[in-house]
């Protein structure tokens, strides 16, 4: 299971400085969106803002958005719990792919129902990263998506220890993911066949960082 705060560091006095906000992200995998968040986390326009990233092992969308749904109402619980209301998260988000996973629509109905935020590349983050140098509407495997990224970030292997060159392109990528969803919309190309695609951009906008 991954790491989360213990509870008593989750509470917030009330009446003392303004606390901080709590976003909780449930990522798949322990490498590449975890890794992503912890490098951009700091660059938060926001200073009333604490990024909690919980990394799950390998796993469905679906196990990902009830891994969420428990956290959220384990915050909720400890909120009602200490009538401290800002020990519960102010928001919680999933991030993971699309790729060959079944089940998708359920697990994003269930989000829906349950308040919880996606961020979802398809057919993975790598799409993301990707749209940051470049424009993107064919259709991509993970592997093909893969391999053209390493034209921009050599040895590429799902980890990341810096931005490799992503910097100064955020507004670009941004950009090119609405085009896509435009795009998408405009030729009826309804989730989860939108392939390539990626919401990260709405995760990181909530997050108010720039790079």
């Amino acid at each position: 299971m991954g790491k989360r705060r213990e509870a008593p560091s989750l509470s917030r006095r009330v009446g003392s400085r303004k606390p901080k906000s709590i976003v909780a992200v449930v990522c798949e995998g322990r490498k590449t969106e975890p890794n992503y968040l912890n490098l951009i986390k700091g660059m938060s326009e926001s200073t009333i803002l604490e990024l909690l990233i919980i990394d799950e092992p390998a796993t469905s969308p679906k196990q990902i958005v009830e891994r969420a749904c428990h956290e959220k109402k384990k915050s909720e619980q400890l909120a009602r719990q200490t009538k401290d209301p800002n020990a519960a998260y102010d928001s919680v988000w999933c991030a993971f792919d699309i790729d060959e996973h079944p089940f998708i629509k359920e697990a994003c109905q269930q989000a829906r129902d349950n308040g919880i935020e996606t961020a979802i590349s398809n057919p993975c983050i790598e799409v993301w990263f990707l749209l940051h140098f470049e424009n993107r509407t064919a259709q991509l495997h993970r592997r093909e998506a893969r391999r053209l990224l390493e034209n921009y970030i050599a040895n590429y292997d799902k980890t990341l220890v810096a931005l490799s060159g992503m910097e100064g392109k955020y507004a670009d990528a941004k950009k090119r993911a609405q085009l896509l969803d435009n795009k998408h919309t405009g030729d009826a190309t309804l989730f989860p066949e939108n392939n390539p695609s990626s919401g990260m951009w709405r995760l990181v906008d909530h997050l108010q960082i720039t790079y």
